[in-house]
């Protein structure tokens, strides 16, 4: 053999700092157990073909110790399944190593299973800060996104500490683009620390964003806006006015984020560059902003609409009508999403009318939302043919398209 056969102390096999096997240990003890699962200090990697002998690696251990020295934990979400039947895989504990997750190097996919799952706890927002800067998973920078929300402001104090020593252009870039986002309660003195960090490190496009949001961030925002993170009204617009020209920005049919000038009626699928020669940055901000919030939306209306899906394949409904308004309803976005939804209560499908101002049967008639009914997402099952046909009609007449195939 290329590696030592001989397991040390805990048991564990390694060559090169990579773990090749973990032979089973027991307590001899009465009854007899195994002992907690102790990779030893040294290891970088832990492969998905780790080696386990006799070793039912959750089922037999209630805790599981990773070194700090861990770089890659790439064993297979699989061997840690929380669903598991057995009282020891729901109770096993698995240490989340110090700064394992704070890296410019990529992680394995499986990352997000264990943040979400045996890390959640463990994990702080200097970490999540990490994630969303360095990392490319689509899902895994959604879900840190989201965890930023709390404390913006200190979530990029985090970004320009950890760009201090690591971190290319293009992060740089996210960090710039994320204050952009969250301008109103970044405050002046970190944006300036970011911009001036940027500069030394010569990541112009971050600097060059940061300083046109300097110039703009003057310019109030719509007063009247209630979802302060997508700046947009409770219909999913906004009005931007720069140098006489004034556009919309909306939700399309395909629920895309396009803009419509309304000097000429002309529709964008982005805000133009208008050129001043005396302060260049100005024409450009409305640009970027637009372009943010349009990637920020489709995101979140991804993420909304999966969970949706997930409601209406398992079954589930909401036991309380308040429950659902407080959900759906009431929350930007995802109203304009209960559009192109059919909703049931009892024998009686309906949906949210097109400018989201009362509830729709079949027919096209005013609904009333009974009190004491379950609210859920209407199936084929639960309703006849004429009902199908009826919604097919009107998805048709209002020129919208389903959020998902409901029948």
């Amino acid at each position: 053999m290329d590696y030592q056969t001989l397991p040390d102390e805990n048991g564990c096999i390694i060559e090169d700092g990579i773990l090749k096997e973990v032979k089973k240990i027991y307590l001899h003890t009465k009854p007899a157990r195994y002992a907690d699962i102790i990779i030893t200090e040294g290891v970088k990697v832990i492969p998905s073909n780790v080696t386990l002998t006799g070793c039912a690696w959750v089922k037999s251990s209630r805790n599981i110790h990773l070194p700090e020295s861990l770089e890659r934990f790439e064993c297979s979400p699989s061997d840690f399944d929380k669903t598991k039947s057995t009282s020891t895989t729901r109770d096993t504990k698995i240490n989340l190593p110090f700064r394992y997750l704070q890296t410019s190097s990529p992680l394995p996919a499986n990352t997000l299973f264990f943040l979400r799952n045996f890390w959640s706890e463990a994990a702080n927002l200097k970490d999540y800060a990490a994630l969303y800067l360095f990392q490319n998973s689509k899902f895994l920078v959604s879900y840190c996104r989201m965890k930023l929300t709390a404390e913006p402001d200190q979530a990029v104090k985090y970004f320009i500490e950890l760009l201090q020593n690591e971190g290319k252009a293009a992060h740089f870039q996210k960090a710039a683009n994320f204050v952009l986002f969250y301008k109103s309660v970044v405050t002046d003195a970190t944006r300036t620390q970011l911009k001036d960090l940027a500069k030394e490190k010569k990541a112009k496009k971050a600097v060059e964003i940061l300083e046109e949001l300097e110039l703009s961030i003057s310019e109030p925002i719509d007063s009247n806006v209630p979802f302060q993170y997508f700046w947009l009204d409770c219909t999913g617009r906004r009005i931007y006015k720069y140098y006489g020209e004034t556009f919309l920005a909306f939700l399309d049919k395909d629920l895309t984020l396009c803009a419509r000038n309304l000097n000429t009626n002309e529709e964008l699928n982005s805000l133009p560059f208008f050129i001043d020669s005396a302060n260049p940055a100005n024409g450009k901000w409305p640009y970027y902003h637009f372009e943010t919030t349009k990637k920020q939306v489709a995101d979140y209306i991804q993420k909304e609409s999966t969970s949706f899906s997930d409601i209406f394949h398992s079954e589930k409904c909401w036991k309380n009508p308040q429950d659902w308004i407080d959900d759906v309803i009431e929350q930007p976005i995802c109203n304009i999403l209960a559009k192109h939804i059919v909703w049931i209560q009892e024998d009686t499908t309906f949906t949210l009318s097109p400018n989201q101002t009362c509830f729709l049967d079949s027919d096209g008639k005013n609904y009333d939302l009974r009190k004491n009914l379950p609210v859920g997402i209407a199936a084929a099952k639960d309703v006849d043919a004429d009902t199908i046909t009826a919604w097919g009609n009107y998805f048709t007449d209002y020129d919208l398209e389903p959020l998902f195939k409901q029948f």
